[in-house]
């Protein structure tokens, strides 16, 4: 809660009795209007300029309802609202009563802007964490999986005799499809991600994500988007078509471009969340 500093001896300061005089009325009530100026002030002019502002607005804030001009009048000749040769009007000396409390408002401005930022920056990085996490659960649940089929695959009978150089061209498939092996460079985590995040591959899936990644769209700006679409429950390939889609059209081809596009999106009082397409 915002105060003012009011000392002791007011009451019988010189500049009460000047006003009392001008405006014809006792201390108790000249004290009241300065107080009412100055937590005016306090709220609506923090740096105690008046300029600008209408004669009645000021006589307002202190409750004066007869003329304005003579309280402005009666103020400027007591002192307490100071007048530049250029007509200028400021509270007199309201740096060094109110100056602390301008200072104090800054600081804690600062500290919640500070904060606030720690607190985007922890969420981020615990929603990182929560991805990475999945990611590493589903892959295992699928490497299980796999584990779990091969014997039954490999009991059944070959009923036809072996064409090796079908088989070496099935086996690079499977590389592609599976995720069993290791990741082929640049293109292949994304694939990966789709197959642990969204849906099991397919290949359309594959020829989908294969023309983004023709169109210039990056492997870990598509790994991006996958995660967001993860976390807003868009777990299929429609959904994330229509969004690479739309960074596609609005020239969002790289990581940084879509941190950025989604920096504006929360930015605009969306609660944090990322920009929500219907499925």
């Amino acid at each position: 809660m915002a105060w003012i500093e009011l000392h002791d001896n007011l009451r019988e300061h010189r500049k009460v009795y000047v006003m009392c005089e001008e405006l014809n009325i006792n201390k108790a009530h000249v004290i009241g209007l300065l107080c009412l100026l100055w937590s005016w002030c306090n709220v609506y002019a923090q740096d105690g300029v008046l300029t600008g502002l209408p004669h009645k607005a000021i006589a307002v804030a202190c409750d004066w309802s007869k003329n304005p001009e003579q309280l402005i009048r009666a103020l400027i000749k007591s002192g307490w609202i100071d007048e530049s040769p250029e007509g200028q009007l400021c509270v007199h000396d309201w740096e060094d009563y109110a100056g602390r409390l301008i200072d104090k408002r800054a600081s804690n401005a600062s500290r919640m802007r500070d904060a606030r930022a720690r607190r985007s920056q922890e969420k981020e990085n615990a929603r990182a964490a929560n991805v990475q996490r999945t990611l590493r659960e589903r892959s295992e649940n699928v490497q299980r999986t796999l584990r779990e089929r091969s014997p039954h695959v490999q009991g059944l009978p070959n009923l036809t005799e072996p064409n090796l150089e079908e088989e070496e061209e099935e086996r690079a498939r499977e590389v592609v499809l599976d995720g069993t092996e290791e990741p082929l460079p640049d293109v292949v985590r994304c694939y990966e991600n789709f197959s642990v995040l969204i849906q099991p591959r397919t290949a359309h899936s594959d020829e989908v994500l294969g023309s983004f990644l023709d169109d210039g769209l990056t492997d870990d700006m598509i790994c991006a988007v996958i995660e967001e679409a993860y976390e807003n429950g868009g777990r299929n390939l429609k959904y994330l078509r229509t969004v690479l889609q739309r960074c596609s059209d609005d020239g969002i081809r790289t990581l940084e471009q879509y941190k950025e596009y989604l920096k504006r999106w929360r930015n605009k009082g969306n609660n944090g969340s990322s920009p929500k397409l219907r499925r």
